[in-house]
């Protein structure tokens, strides 16, 4: 793995991916970050949602909906860090 400098103060950021596979990416993120040994740099990796209620067939039903489709948020020290996965690609540079 490259050599990783710490350059910034600890941040959110947000990492697109494709739509309706915001929670892959973060478990691919999340499986990453414990191989690698990054909880120092990575604090967390979220979807963020929100819980609706909904009329369906005559009920109110409780729907949890994505708030940002196809983004991931990740609170993070900014780095240069270069990952790929099967359905997002982000270099942070």
């Amino acid at each position: 793995m490259a050599k990783q400098e710490l350059q910034g103060e600890r941040n959110w950021y947000a990492i697109h991916t494709y739509a309706g596979y915001e929670n892959a990416v973060m478990r691919n993120l999340r499986q990453r970050i414990d191989s690698l040994g990054m909880h120092d740099k990575i604090f967390a990796v979220v979807v963020p949602t929100e819980k609706k209620i909904k009329i369906k067939a005559g009920k109110r039903i409780e729907v949890e909906e994505k708030i940002y489709p196809g983004y991931v948020l990740a609170d993070m020290i900014y780095i240069y860090l270069s990952m790929h996965c099967k359905y997002s690609y982000f270099v942070l540079n």
